[in-house]
């Protein structure tokens, strides 16, 4: 018997296809642009990286939240790194939100 991955379920596959397409409606929204560098924010961390797409309210706060393109912005991993180690800062920015923020 074999220790392999179990095959993904189709309602993962689909959640899949659904997060590419949000993935690339951000992308295209924002220009594939580093929203921090775009809006001029002061963070103290310069703009470099590959560009992430990035949930305001993490995952972690609202599962459903990486698949609402308004909780998404696009910016580069030095950014996304700083909003990781720094939420409260962030949030003062609007890089970062709470569970209790989300839309009902």
């Amino acid at each position: 018997m074999g220790w392999g991955l179990r095959p993904k379920s189709k309602k993962r596959l689909d959640e899949e296809a659904e997060r590419e397409r949000v993935k690339r409606e951000v992308r295209t929204r924002d220009g594939n642009e580093c929203c921090v560098r775009a809006r001029r924010l002061q963070t103290g961390v310069r703009c470099s990286g590959p560009k992430d797409v990035h949930e305001i309210i993490p995952r972690s706060a609202w599962k459903a939240g990486y698949l609402v393109p308004d909780n998404c912005i696009v910016i580069c991993r030095a950014h996304h790194d700083w909003v990781d180690h720094n939420p409260d800062d962030a949030h003062d920015l609007g890089l970062h939100g709470y569970s209790w923020e989300r839309p009902s």
